[in-house]
């Protein structure tokens, strides 16, 4: 009788570091989306908002 249980251990240890991995590179990707969205965003309105202030300046109301 094999009681020997190391082999399929190991193999959940490595599963968990893949997972672990995985979790980690999502999340990070996730992060820098949100980042990339929200500086997309304060970009956009600050051309907006400095084409406004030089609409203004060009064209005295």
């Amino acid at each position: 009788m094999d009681t020997d249980t190391s082999g399929w251990i190991a193999g959940l240890g490595i599963a968990g570091v893949l997972f672990a991995i995985v979790l980690y590179l999502g999340t990070l990707a996730l992060t820098l989306w949100v980042f990339y969205l929200i500086i997309r965003t304060a970009v956009k309105n600050g051309i907006l908002r400095a084409d406004e202030e030089r609409a203004r300046r060009r064209y005295p109301g």
